[in-house]
């Protein structure tokens, strides 16, 4: 049942058209090795130049677990990408569950939409903080499904694990905090 939900709602998404296949290229970058890469080069010694070990911790951990969480999922499931979308062009020859992709960019810009809503009293400001962390995780879920590089499932799957890691990460910041 699963593969016939996937296959319906990846149709589904694609005939809608809600970006088109250069801006999905675009809109994906964020969650990819380089756009990762380019976050971490930014944060990484931003935090250690305000001395917050923690942080550079959390973050270079949270990118650790979100691998590892990926990697496994690949290893038990031996999924293939779809071939819907420009008959599978776009779709890389590595295993599809769950995304890699959502699991990066939900765990790190989750950290750090926590990060920012812990420093802002403003209650607006929290509320705008979380609203842009998940306009851009939607963005990239959608880039990926555009661009046919997953199944609804994989991009589910990934931005769940990508929750699961992120609250992690938000609970070891208290308690490094505390302690």
């Amino acid at each position: 049942w699963l593969d016939a939900w996937d296959r319906a709602a990846l149709e589904a998404v694609v005939a809608a058209e809600p970006l088109s296949i250069p801006r999905a290229i675009i809109f994906e970058s964020p969650g990819n090795m380089v756009g990762i890469a380019l976050l971490m080069a930014a944060v990484l010694p931003l935090a250690m130049r305000a001395g917050r070990p923690v942080i550079v911790s959390n973050m270079l951990l949270g990118y650790a677990m979100g691998a590892a969480a990926f990697w496994v999922g690949w290893g038990l499931w031996s999924r293939e990408r779809p071939d819907l979308v420009l008959d599978g062009v776009a779709a890389p020859g590595l295993h599809s569950f769950p995304s890699g992709h959502m699991v990066h960019v939900t765990l790190l810009y989750g950290y750090l939409a926590y990060l920012w809503c812990r420093a802002s009293r403003s209650p607006l400001e929290r509320i705008l903080a979380v609203l842009l962390c998940a306009a851009w995780i939607t963005l990239v879920a959608l880039s990926r499904l555009v661009l046919g590089t997953h199944w609804p499932s994989d991009v589910i799957a990934g931005t769940l694990l990508g929750l699961l890691v992120a609250a992690s990460l938000a609970v070891a910041h208290r308690q490094a905090e505390r302690s």
